[in-house]
């Protein structure tokens, strides 16, 4: 059966993007057909010619059209490698994420910090914490996406006991029973080797490329509240990000990636 890249946000882009993909699957345009120029695509769907290129670049990089000047946009696929795209808006599209996904826990352990963990949270060495493991995978087709550390204060650590972190993102957790709110969400990528303990969970080898994406989260009086350490497998996993200049020359980034804790 064929596999298809299917982002899962709503914006423009990706409603055309999935209606372009089912159309290449349907058999509308088939290998070797042109696709409608820029104009017609972009008065068919109502959307800008900005939004259509930015579909146009997806698709080629899927390996799915090829574009050329004067020539238009040839369907040279109807089949590309399975990927998992998620698009982040706002702090609100990470709660959408574990509705989309599911996540299993495969370690959970009180811990004490030591001096590498230390610097590297920001807490003193000897403070006790919680160290949460999960897998994450897929709904739709059951892709593993992603191996997550997440690591939490030790007050916290009595919501795990009353609440299933496999049904509930650990900050949501925090926001509903304990009245924090998340105000802020640090977000840093690296590409990176595997370490032994992800190559063990994601089911490759050790060093082999992973994305590692680390998410801090602050409530409004500036306290940590979770930090999630996560590292998504090279080839199941795509993170892209558009930057769009508004009226007053101001910039307005838009992050599509996944991997939440």
């Amino acid at each position: 059966m064929p596999t298809f890249v299917m982002p899962v946000g709503n914006s423009k882009i990706d409603h055309v993007f999935r209606a372009l993909i089912n159309d290449i699957q349907s058999g509308k345009y088939q290998v070797g057909d042109k696709l409608p120029s820029e104009n017609e695509l972009t008065a068919g769907f109502g959307v800008s010619r900005n939004t259509v290129r930015s579909v146009l670049g997806r698709l080629q990089e899927a390996g799915l059209i090829s574009t050329q000047r004067g020539m238009g946009s040839i369907v040279r696929a109807n089949t590309v490698q399975q990927r998992y795209t998620q698009s982040f808006e706002s702090v609100s599209d990470l709660q959408r994420y574990t509705v989309e996904t599911r996540t299993r826990v495969v370690e959970k352990e009180e811990i004490t910090i030591d001096r590498m963990l230390a610097d590297w949270l920001g807490c003193s060495v000897g403070e006790k914490w919680w160290r949460i493991a999960t897998l994450r995978y897929s709904r739709d087709d059951g892709v593993l996406v992603a191996y997550s550390e997440i690591y939490i204060p030790y007050v916290y650590g009595m919501l795990l006991s009353r609440n299933d972190p496999e049904r509930m993102p650990i900050y949501r957790m925090i926001e509903e029973q304990r009245g924090e709110s998340i105000a802020e969400v640090q977000q840093t990528i690296a590409a990176v080797g595997a370490d032994a303990k992800a190559a063990k969970w994601l089911g490759i080898s050790t060093k082999a490329p992973v994305l590692l994406i680390t998410r801090r989260y602050y409530s409004r009086s500036r306290q940590l509240l979770e930090v999630s350490h996560t590292r998504h497998p090279a080839d199941s996993f795509n993170y892209s990000m558009s930057v769009r200049l508004t009226s007053d020359g101001e910039s307005k980034k838009e992050d599509k990636s996944g991997g939440a804790g």
